[in-house]
């Protein structure tokens, strides 16, 4: 399966995506990376059975889920800058 990554602004917006991604019966394989200074922030690396724009389908219709789009890339976590491309809505 593809890997990709993203920030979040808290664990609870990643647990609302993979739901969705789960019921879309999209196979996946999260791992999710508190803030090391304990902010809510976290970082995932994922492995999903699909594409980088499907992905960003089913986050545009998640509420508050501006940060992972913009931060979602194609990429290990290692490689992702993790910084905002706007671009992405």
């Amino acid at each position: 399966m593809p890997v990709f990554s993203f920030r979040a602004e808290c664990r609870l917006d990643v647990d609302k995506f993979t739901l969705a991604v789960d019921q879309s019966g999209i196979a996946s394989k999260v791992l999710i990376h508190p803030d090391a200074e304990g902010f809510p922030d976290v970082k995932v690396e994922a492995e999903f059975d699909t594409t980088l724009e499907q992905l960003r389908a089913i986050l545009r219709n998640q509420s508050d889920s501006h940060v992972m789009i913009q931060t979602l890339r194609a990429l290990p976590l290692v490689s992702n800058s993790l910084e905002r491309d706007r671009a992405f809505q």
